[in-house]
């Protein structure tokens, strides 16, 4: 992780923990990244990019597409970070995402890395549009690419 990474991530655990606001989202969208390890087959990870700073999976954990489909849409407590392998405990995500959505924000509280975020709810969907269309191109074009945690692949 870079300097100008490290400072960001500092300056939104100083907003969240601290004065216990939540950092207002100007910007998201989602990445695919392609995992390529010696001798295993290739995964898809999803990663989250807010204003510009990528959430990258080793730190997060790669999203679980369900969950995050649900927190779009619904209250409730979500496990949108996850272990490659599927179980959000198993990566340390233990207490999950608290989801609020208010008005037209969705209002997010990382129990686990103790962050809050507060997006737009209409962008967020957009950007869950974008991702999930280029991710069934590329598994169409690579059909031995694997989904990273596999349920990815049942909620395309």
């Amino acid at each position: 992780m870079d300097q100008k990474s490290r400072l960001l991530r500092l300056a939104a655990w100083f907003r969240c923990v601290v004065l216990k606001r939540p950092r207002n989202v100007v910007h998201v969208e989602f990445a695919l990244n392609i995992d390529s390890e010696r001798d295993e087959a290739d995964t898809l990870e999803i990663e989250m990019i807010i204003d510009g700073e990528r959430l990258e999976a080793f730190d997060f954990g790669p999203i679980d597409l369900s969950e995050l489909q649900k927190a779009i849409k619904c209250d409730g407590v979500y496990y949108i970070w996850t272990c490659w392998c599927g179980a959000p405990g198993c990566g340390g995500n233990v207490n999950g995402v608290s989801v609020v959505h208010e008005n037209d924000h969705s209002v997010w509280h990382d129990m686990d890395l103790k962050l809050k975020y507060r997006f737009d709810r209409v962008q967020l969907a957009r950007a869950l549009e974008n991702v999930t269309y280029e991710a069934r191109r590329l598994i169409t074009e690579r059909p031995k690419l694997m989904w990273a945690p596999e349920t990815n692949g049942r909620a395309m």
